[in-house]
């Protein structure tokens, strides 16, 4: 198994220091678990998005963590990790900025 090479985009910091420090923690132990092996392999949490994301329009895979949602993109074996954003009963398209 092949370790890929995490990055965090500015956003995604941004993003992360809103989550409650509870979220904020399993957030990231999730994304450094499920991102740093094979973030390229569908899976029961984590997949392809079938269509851009207008808000993260770079982003092409989405993990899944309870409740929140995290947004990446795959490049030369690094795994960029772009937003993460508080899903609820909300429509991927409704998740954008405030």
């Amino acid at each position: 198994m092949t370790r890929w090479t995490l990055i965090f985009s500015s956003l995604y910091l941004a993003d992360l220091r809103e989550l409650p420090i509870f979220d904020r923690a399993r957030v990231q132990a999730s994304v450094a678990t499920s991102l740093g092996d094979e973030p390229d392999r569908p899976g029961r949490h984590r997949r392809p998005l079938k269509s851009p994301v207008s808000w993260c329009p770079e982003a092409t895979w989405r993990l899944r963590i309870g409740e929140y949602r995290v947004f990446y993109r795959l490049e030369n074996g690094c795994a960029e990790v772009l937003r993460v954003r508080l899903k609820g009963r909300r429509t991927t398209e409704e998740m954008g900025p405030r």
